[in-house]
């Protein structure tokens, strides 16, 4: 092992061992972990729902609306199961 390759490898080494300090005296996350987290905020209301092929990933209440159910703060600003099917392009069925 050539002597660039050690100084590399301390470098980095030194470099882990100082963000780790960081983070334990600020009580800050760096990298990934703050990556997940944010990211788990952002979708921790969201469902998956799968129809045999296919899928969509849902907020929670659109769900309990598709199903039928009344969602209080919702419905008083005037979303309905119509206006969920038409943000997600399903066309009004033909009536005769």
């Amino acid at each position: 092992m050539g002597t660039r390759s050690v100084q590399e490898k301390n470098g980095k080494i030194a470099f882990l061992i100082n963000l780790l300090l960081v983070q334990a005296l600020t009580g800050e996350e760096t990298g990934i972990r703050l990556y997940r987290r944010q990211q788990e905020m952002k979708n921790r209301d969201r469902v998956v729902v799968f129809c045999g092929e296919h899928f969509g990933i849902f907020r929670n209440f659109e769900v309990a609306m598709l199903l039928g159910a009344t969602v209080c703060e919702h419905a008083l600003m005037g979303e309905s199961q119509r206006t969920l099917l038409e943000r997600y392009g399903v066309p009004r069925a033909a009536t005769s």
